[in-house]
């Protein structure tokens, strides 16, 4: 299932809030890049298209002083003006609200006295007609869509800073194991980490089956938190395959054996909703040729070839011919008729 990821500290994913003095941004435990952190009250309004949402985070302790598991709090919340009480649950894996299921349509979630509570991501689940064109779409790690093969296990780390969705990973470290992602749209990231990582990710990552150069990141940061491992965007709007592997030099020159955990996949999609692409089946898997990692996929050109310029010319004499031809037959016809002087 692929949901909507709306990042909670941008306003322009529709979600609002009116004491700016309230808040503050902060980009640990941050899957959507940036966490808000409500430390005073203010007025919460989230507008979302879809049958459901998921909010993501947790509560600020009250005081500093303030040490052990943090307790559920209680929230006064409006869901499309109906009034109801929300409990932020603490020991979900960062999950803090689940809302009821909804029709499809337009939805308004209202807290108009939130406070000591930190918001990293939201995922709304989409209808068949939800508009998803120029959203982010996320898939999660156990989604049907993937495609696993090898020794892969079901993982759940402990990370102090940017949880994994749902509180767990894939995780492989047997060389050769590979996950496969499709996708029809025009960009893609993949999310995970890698236990004693040195600089360049021991992963081939292949789009549409052409290798991608290596990923260099942060090898620190690979090791205690979810980080981007791959990410390209400017690709034609048809269906491709991202393919992440680890590689055969598995171990490394400490004799540790290294491992690649996934945590979920990003998207932009080219389809207007899951039901227009469902019925139009735009699925059309891109070839390798396509593929360029230094510049973003040109579209095809739109100028007639030689041989279709050939064809054009000697379409239009051949018509010229067949049209003479009419008026010379109807000349001999028009002598053979005329009456005798």
């Amino acid at each position: 299932m692929a949901f909507i990821l709306y990042n909670a500290a941008f306003k322009e994913h529709r979600i609002e809030y009116r004491n700016s003095s309230a808040i503050e941004v902060d980009s640990r435990r941050s899957l959507g890049g940036s966490t808000l952190m409500i430390v005073g009250e203010t007025f919460l309004n989230v507008t979302f298209s879809g049958t459901s949402i998921l909010i993501y985070g947790g509560n600020i302790p009250l005081h500093k002083s303030d040490t052990g598991p943090l307790p559920d709090s209680e929230k006064n919340a409006l869901i499309d003006g109906v009034p109801i009480t929300v409990t932020f649950a603490q020991n979900s894996g960062g999950l803090l609200y689940k809302s009821p299921e909804f029709t499809e349509g337009f939805h308004s979630l209202d807290f108009p006295n939130m406070s000591n509570v930190c918001i990293d991501y939201m995922l709304v689940t989409p209808g068949n007609q939800t508009e998803v064109l120029g959203e982010t779409l996320l898939i999660n790690d156990n989604d049907p869509s993937l495609s696993y093969e090898g020794d892969w296990v079901r993982d759940t780390p402990h990370f102090l800073e940017r949880m994994p969705l749902e509180n767990s990973t894939m995780r492989t470290d047997s060389p050769g194991a590979s996950v496969s992602f499709p996708f029809t749209g025009t960009a893609v990231s993949a999310f995970g980490y890698c236990e004693e990582v040195k600089d360049i990710l021991n992963v081939d990552v292949y789009l549409d089956g052409v290798l991608a150069p290596k990923t260099a990141i942060n090898s620190d940061e690979a090791r205690f938190t979810i980080v981007p491992l791959f990410a390209i965007s400017g690709l034609s709007g048809t269906t491709h395959t991202l393919k992440l592997q680890l590689t055969n030099n598995g171990i490394n020159n400490n004799s540790i054996r290294t491992n690649l955990s996934i945590d979920h996949f990003t998207y932009v999609p080219s389809f207007r909703s899951f039901a227009i692409e469902r019925i139009t089946n735009i699925r059309t898997t891109a070839p390798s040729s396509e593929v360029n990692f230094s510049t973003p996929t040109s579209p095809p050109s739109t100028k007639p070839s030689g041989a279709r310029l050939a064809g054009l010319i000697f379409g239009v004499i051949g018509i010229a011919l067949f049209l003479a031809l009419l008026v010379f037959r109807r000349r001999i016809f028009k002598r053979r008729v005329r009456p005798p002087p």
